[in-house]
């Protein structure tokens, strides 16, 4: 009776995805070591990629390496969740700012006669 763990950490696939895995794997030890499948169990374990390191790194924090952007919306998420933060007139401002130049940029690309003034130079 083969037993089979297998601990993923978030984001869990989803339920169909899960069966198709369990289907799967107890066709492998059906086919290669002759095991009956009634008696192949498998269990999903969720991992919480926080509690999950590699090499003294958490999972979360290998993800961040890996995708930039991860890291970012986390740590704005963070800020946005303060309350501190969001009466703060700096932080305010540089929101404000940030907002006025991701505008300006927007309507410089979607106005035909900038294109047709960068292209004449």
């Amino acid at each position: 009776m083969p037993h089979i763990n297998i601990k993923l950490t978030s984001p869990m696939p989803s339920q169909k995805k899960l069966d198709l895995v369990a289907q799967q794997i107890t066709q492998i030890m059906v086919n290669e070591l002759g095991k009956t499948a009634q008696r192949v169990i498998i269990n999903y374990e969720a991992a919480d990629p926080d509690a999950f390191y590699f090499g003294g790194e958490s999972v979360t924090q290998i993800k961040a390496k890996k995708s930039p952007k991860v890291a970012k919306t986390t740590k704005l998420s963070k800020t946005t969740k303060s309350t501190k933060s969001a009466k703060d007139p700096k932080t305010t401002a540089k929101v404000a700012k940030a907002t006025k130049t991701v505008a300006k940029k927007s309507a410089k690309s979607t106005n035909p006669k900038s294109k047709k003034s960068k292209a004449k130079k």
